[in-house]
């Protein structure tokens, strides 16, 4: 046992580990609160030179055990060849650790962790923050995201977002690590540290107890709807076999299930034709896509195309294709479109690819899709429904759900088709960090997913009922219509930019001081 705990990648691999853990299993969040405290002490007795190289070899196994579905998901979905796809993946997270080289660098650079006190605890988390949010990400996720699934903790996020959380979450860990090595070293015992994470944690509690039901009472005085979901569980390649007919046959027998809903969901490409943008129905061939239910509305994922005519000397013009999501009456008549702004790498399209179209050969399988360029409301008039949507992804970019909030939206319904994740724990995953959208705007959360998870997440973050992955489901639930404004919908992430700031202020300061001493 000595020989491990003298071996400073012990304790990198075990921070790794204690990291990864509560996004698999959301039971273990609690884990988060203590992961980093190995890191910490590997940092704290690191030689000079090796700072970067520890942040990133522990970057690099919390990425790859977090999303260690990438490989196959690239093989499957990308078509990307098995050995092509390990390689990506491997260079992908260590790019993503380089975030973390960085921050322990920092960290070991200003001595951050030498005479540690109160100050360095907060400029230490400033620097996580700060990094998490500045740092280019395929899919972002934070340590605060580890605390979706725990309602009391997460009720913060309403103020400064999950950023905020994650500020805490550091905190929390850097003030445990310094009352271990006082206790380890018989130093004087850090009673400002000590005092600090206690008011913390009962902040968080005690703010959790009193918005959970402050936001209980305003769901009992909304505006009620009954909503309806679809999960009618096609795999990824059913839907690549020219299957189109059967899916959505599929979704419109389910959906007679409920025909007492106000709102019938069907997830993301649930029909799979392309329509044109003068269509004024969702027909395809002349078969309407949905079924006909009087006083019903749907919302579906569908794709849609139009003419690129900005080069009006040229008749053979280009196509744009859009992932869509259409609203519809119990008659099919479209009432309005969305079109996906956020497109995923890979999947949906190929970066360069219209450069170096030789690129396309590395993946076959991905699309070709133009990202749409409106944050577009979907309005039900008659029945009050104010519909945020969201498709595939963008329900875990919290600007997106802030500003439909700020633009009117009163329910947020996202579209998904989690099937290229295969049975992993990403669909899981995914749920996790998409839940504090619900409650950073205190809007209900429905999630339509063609294979699971579908849920319907209230405005506190309870998920109020959901579907298991990879099986045919239809679920009801009642929905309250919500309004209203947060910190958080009016400021944004404010908080890491003035996380940078003050870092900048704290090494301009510590310069001017060595200058002038």
């Amino acid at each position: 046992m000595k020989r491990y705990l003298s071996n400073k990648y012990f304790f990198i691999i075990l921070s790794s580990i204690l990291f990864t853990v509560p996004f698999l299993y959301s039971d273990l969040s609690f884990l988060a609160w203590i992961c980093l405290v190995p890191l910490l002490y590997t940092l704290d007795n690191e030689k000079y030179g090796s700072f970067f190289k520890t942040g990133l070899i522990f970057g690099t196994a919390i990425n790859y055990l977090g999303q260690y579905w990438l490989v196959g998901t690239l093989s499957r979905f990308g078509g990307f060849p098995l050995p092509v796809g390990i390689l990506f993946i491997l260079v992908y997270c260590m790019f993503l650790g380089i975030q973390y080289g960085i921050f322990t660098w920092l960290v070991a650079k200003f001595k951050l962790l030498k005479g540690i006190n109160l100050q360095k605890l907060l400029f230490i988390s400033a620097i996580w923050v700060t990094l998490d949010y500045l740092y280019p990400h395929l899919f972002p996720y934070s340590i605060g995201n580890s605390q979706g699934l725990s309602v009391n903790i997460i009720q913060v996020v309403d103020l400064l977002g999950v950023s905020f959380l994650s500020f805490l979450v550091v905190f929390i860990n850097l003030a445990v690590y310094s009352i271990i090595k006082s206790i380890i070293s018989g130093e004087k015992k850090p009673v400002l540290i000590t005092g600090a994470a206690v008011l913390i944690m009962v902040f968080i509690f005690a703010y959790g107890q009193f918005r959970i039901q402050e936001e209980i009472n305003n769901i009992s005085k909304a505006e009620k709807i009954e909503v309806g979901i679809v999960q009618a569980n096609f795999d990824f390649l059913e839907k690549i076999e020219n299957n189109s007919y059967l899916i959505i046959q599929a979704h419109k027998r389910m959906s007679l299930e409920l025909d007492r809903a106000d709102l019938i969901i069907w997830p993301e490409s649930a029909v799979l034709e392309f329509l044109p943008p003068d269509s004024e129905y969702l027909e395809i061939e002349g078969v309407m896509a949905v079924p006909k239910i009087p006083d019903t509305f749907f919302l579906t994922g569908g794709l849609s195309f139009e003419l690129d005519k900005s080069n009006s000397e040229n008749e053979d013009y280009d196509i744009i294709q859009y992932n869509s999501a259409f609203l519809t009456d119990g008659t099919g008549k479209i009432l309005g479109q969305y079109n996906k702004i956020k497109l995923l790498l890979f999947g949906e399209y190929l970066p360069f690819s219209d450069i170096f179209p030789a690129i396309k050969m590395l993946s076959p399988a991905s699309g070709d899709f133009t990202p749409g360029s409106d944050l577009s409301i979907l309005n039900i008039y008659e029945k009050g429904i104010k519909i945020g949507p969201l498709i595939c992804y963008e329900d875990i970019l919290p600007s997106f759900s802030r500003e439909f909030a700020k633009k009117g939206a009163n329910i947020l319904i996202n579209l998904t088709n989690d099937a290229w994740f295969g049975k992993s724990f990403a669909p899981y995953q995914h749920l996790l960090v998409a839940v504090p959208r619900a409650v950073e705007t205190r809007r209900y959360l429905i999630r339509s997913t063609n294979t699971g998870v579908s849920v319907v997440v209230d405005s506190v973050g309870n998920i109020k009922s959901r579907t298991g992955i990879f099986t045919e489901e239809v679920m009801t639930e009642e929905v309250a219509l919500l309004y209203g404004d947060t910190l958080y919908t009016r400021v944004g992430d404010i908080l890491p930019w003035i996380c940078f700031a003050s870092f900048i202020l704290y090494i301009f300061n510590k310069y001017l001081r060595k200058r002038y001493s």
